[in-house]
C-alpha cells in the first residue's frame, strides 16, 4: 500500500507540474505540444499512407442534402452573364461551365508538375490531399489558382499561374493560402503562413507554436515582393487584447486569415475609411475585418458585426460590405447567410437566409459575389452548389455538382470560389463567334 499511495502521489504531483509547465509555457510543454501538433503530419509523410478523402475533418466530400440533385435550372432572362468558373474541392481542376451547366473548359494541373526542389516547400506525397481554392480566369484564358492542403500543416501550397491548355506559367512555391486579389497594376496580394515559436506582446506564450498569418505581395511574375505579419500587426494595434477572446485552435491556427481584397481608387472613394493601397483582410476566428496597410505593416481599420466565421468580404461601390456569413444565422441546419451590412453603422441591408427546405447551410468556406445587375451569385459549399439569387430573395439559377463517388454514393463533392463570366470578358473561348480552344475533352 506504501507504494502504490507513493506512485499515486508522483503520479498526482506530475499532472500538477504538467498544468503549471503548459499555463506558462516552460520547457519542456511547448515542445512536447508541437510535437503533438505535427505528430500525425510527420507519420503520414514518413509512411506516405493514402489520406482519407472523405475524413468528416477534411469536409471535402459532404452529404448530398435531400434536395441536391445532379442537374443545373434552366437559365432565365432575369440571370446575369453566360459562363460560371468554379473549383472542386476534392481535385486540382477549376471548371468554366455555360448557363446551361455544360462543361466547356476545364483547367486541371498537379502540383508535382511545377513543384521545385528546394523550393521549402514539400514535395506532394499520397498523403496530400491538395486542390484549389480559389481560381481567377483572364480574358486569354489564363487561370489563376491558390492550392491548399486540407491534411497538412501549414495547409498553403502556394499559386500556380497557367495558360489556357494548363500549362504552367510561372508558380510562387511557398505556403500561400486560401484567397488572392490582383491589383490594377498586376501585383498580386495573398495569405501567408509560417510557424512561430514565439509569440509577440499579449499573445498569450501557452499558445506557441502556433500558424502565424501573413501578407504576401507578388509581381506580376509570382515574385516576392513583401511579407506583412498580421499577428504583429493586431498586437501593435489598439485590438491588442482582442487575441485573449481566441479559442486555441487544436492545429495552432489561432486566427485564419482567409481572404484579401485590394483598395484602388474606386473602392477608397465609396469607402471613405478605406486608402488606396490598402488590403481588407478577413480573419475568422476573431470574426474580425480589418484594412491592413502593407507599405506601413500596421492595421488601420477594424469591425466586427452580426457575423460569425465569415468568408469572402467584398467591399461594394455603394459603400456596403457583402460578405458570406458561415454560422451567424444561429438555425439548426440553415445557419449560414449572405450579408450586405451598412459598416458606419453594422446594419444589415440585405441578406439572404435559404431556409429548412432550401437550405443555406455551409459551416466553413462559401463565396458571393454581387452581379451588376444586383443579383447575387452564391456559392453554397456544403450544398455542393452554385446559386444566383435576385434582390427579393427568388432564385434565377442553380447548379448543382454532378461530382458522385462510386465508393460514397450519398456524398456530394464540396465546391469553391464561383465566379460569373460575359462571354466578352473571356474570348479565348470564341474563334470567329464559335467555341474553341482546348474542348476536346471538356464535354
Amino acid at each position: 500500500m506504501p507504494k502504490v499511495v507513493f506512485g499515486l502521489s508522483c503520479a498526482f504531483l506530475l499532472f500538477i507540474a504538467g498544468i503549471f509547465f503548459g499555463l506558462f509555457n516552460l520547457e519542456p510543454a511547448a515542445s512536447l505540444r508541437r510535437a503533438i501538433v505535427m505528430a500525425d503530419q510527420v507519420y503520414a509523410q514518413v509512411v506516405d499512407r493514402p489520406a482519407d478523402p472523405f475524413d468528416r475533418d477534411y469536409n471535402l466530400w459532404v452529404p448530398a442534402r435531400p434536395t441536391t440533385w445532379t442537374g443545373t435550372t434552366l437559365p432565365s432572362a432575369e440571370m446575369y452573364g453566360d459562363y460560371t468558373l468554379f473549383s472542386d474541392l476534392t481535385r486540382e481542376e477549376a471548371r468554366l461551365v455555360d448557363a446551361k451547366g455544360r462543361v466547356v473548359h476545364r483547367w486541371s494541373l498537379p502540383q508535382e508538375a511545377y513543384w521545385r526542389e528546394g523550393s521549402g516547400l514539400p514535395q506532394p506525397s499520397r498523403q496530400t490531399l491538395l486542390r484549389w481554392d480559389k481560381v481567377q480566369l483572364f480574358p486569354d484564358g489564363r487561370l489563376l489558382a491558390v492550392v491548399m492542403a486540407t491534411n497538412d500543416t501549414p495547409y498553403g501550397r502556394g499559386l500556380v499561374m497557367m495558360d489556357r491548355d494548363s500549362r504552367p506559367l510561372w508558380s510562387f512555391q511557398g505556403f500561400a493560402h486560401h484567397s488572392f486579389a490582383v491589383t490594377p497594376e498586376g501585383h498580386i496580394f495573398t495569405l501567408g503562413q509560417h510557424i512561430v515559436d514565439q509569440a509577440p506582446g499579449d499573445v498569450p506564450k501557452r499558445w506557441t507554436p502556433y500558424i502565424g498569418d501573413q501578407l504576401i505581395e507578388l509581381d506580376g511574375d509570382g515574385h516576392l515582393l513583401r511579407e506583412v505579419d498580421l499577428v504583429q500587426a493586431i498586437v501593435d494595434s489598439p485590438l491588442a487584447g482582442i487575441a485573449d477572446l481566441v479559442r486555441e485552435h487544436r492545429n495552432g491556427d489561432l486566427f485564419h486569415a482567409n481572404d484579401v481584397e485590394y483598395v484602388d481608387a474606386a473602392v477608397a472613394q465609396a469607402h471613405p475609411y478605406a486608402r488606396p493601397g490598402e488590403v481588407l483582410v478577413s480573419f475568422r476566428e476573431l470574426n474580425l475585418l480589418a484594412l491592413v496597410d502593407p507599405a506601413t505593416s500596421t492595421l488601420d481599420w477594424a469591425i466586427t458585426g452580426p457575423w460569425v466565421a465569415q468568408h469572402d468580404p467584398d467591399l461594394l461601390p455603394n459603400g456596403h460590405i457583402l460578405l458570406f456569413d458561415n454560422r451567424g444565422g444561429l438555425r439548426r441546419s440553415n445557419a449560414s447567410r449572405v450579408l450586405e451590412i451598412e459598416p458606419q453603422t453594422r446594419a444589415i441591408v440585405w441578406s439572404y437566409e435559404g431556409s429548412l427546405e432550401d437550405p443555406l447551410d455551409s459551416p466553413t468556406r462559401g463565396s458571393q459575389e454581387r452581379l451588376p445587375n444586383g443579383n447575387t451569385l452564391i456559392t453554397d459549399s456544403w450544398g455542393g452548389r452554385l446559386l444566383e439569387v435576385a434582390p427579393d430573395g427568388h432564385a434565377v439559377w442553380q447548379y448543382w455538382n454532378p461530382g458522385r463517388p462510386e465508393e460514397a454514393p450519398g456524398m456530394v463533392a464540396s465546391i469553391r470560389s464561383g465566379t460569373r463570366y460575359r462571354a466578352d470578358q473571356i474570348h479565348f473561348l470564341f474563334n470567329d463567334g464559335q467555341l474553341g480552344g482546348t474542348l476536346a475533352d471538356a464535354h
